[in-house]
């Protein structure tokens, strides 16, 4: 006997009733801001579950400003000015983000700043609130280069020993080549690490991998015995792939 046909029947029987399930529409809120025009959202989920959501205000034609948000019982509570400036480097790809130190009230938020007229010459700016995000100290650069150079698409992770781990694309080796190409005429990006703890002192800053693509996001998580750091590598052959480190 050919059971084929019937359990194609029973399964096109299965589907059509899976497709046909009421599902209840998702609850959209908006969250109320104090401009016509934001961006750049971005969720970070602490130690312990706490949820936090950053955004860009765009206050006028010249100047940002960096807002957070805490979720509180299914509403967000009212949103926070971490920095705001009118020389930020702001794009829908490379935003700001905020991480929560484990085990503490203290957290870090970042941002890009402009750091000379060239179009991707900017800086990673990193602030810290020692009492839960409502003060934030005066920012500091993550990298200690001083070059004028493209520095960004940033990820961290809060670390069990109490610091923030950070890795992020660092165009130090590419200055002078900027132009349409995000300076592909000039030196590798490279993608670069370091960590800093609660009074923002910065340790162990390291390049990671020497050559990688210039303009791709990087993701970091913490696992047993260390980070995990996942990016668009760049071969001498122009093989562009997901590697990790």
């Amino acid at each position: 006997m050919n059971i084929r046909p019937l359990i194609t029947l029973v399964f096109a029987l299965l589907l059509f009733f899976a497709c046909n399930k009421e599902v209840s529409p998702p609850a959209l809120t908006e969250i109320p801001v104090a401009t016509e025009a934001s961006g750049e959202p971005n969720l970070h989920i602490a130690y312990g579950g706490e949820v936090f959501l950053t955004w860009v205000e765009y206050l006028n034609d010249t100047t940002d400003a960096l807002v957070w948000a805490r979720l509180n019982e299914g509403t967000w509570t009212s949103p926070v000015t971490i920095a705001k400036g009118s020389d930020w480097f702001v794009n829908w790809a490379d935003f700001p983000s905020l991480a929560k130190f484990k085990n503490s009230k203290s957290m870090a938020a970042h941002w890009l700043q402009m750091s000379a007229e060239g179009t991707y010459d900017y800086d990673i700016k990193v602030s810290i609130s020692n009492d839960g995000g409502q003060n934030w100290n005066p920012p500091f650069t993550l990298h200690t280069d001083g070059v004028s150079a493209e520095h960004g698409f940033v990820s961290m992770v809060p670390l069990d020993d109490g610091r923030i781990f950070a890795t992020w694309l660092d165009g130090r080796y590419m200055a002078g080549g900027h132009g349409d190409d995000h300076g592909h005429g000039g030196g590798p990006m490279t993608l670069r690490c370091a960590s800093f703890d609660e009074a923002g002192k910065l340790y162990d800053e390291a390049e990671l991998d020497g050559k990688v693509c210039e303009c791709c996001t990087t993701a970091a998580v913490e696992i047993p015995g260390g980070v995990l750091v996942a990016y668009r590598n760049r071969s001498d052959e122009e093989n562009r792939d997901i590697f990790y480190t």
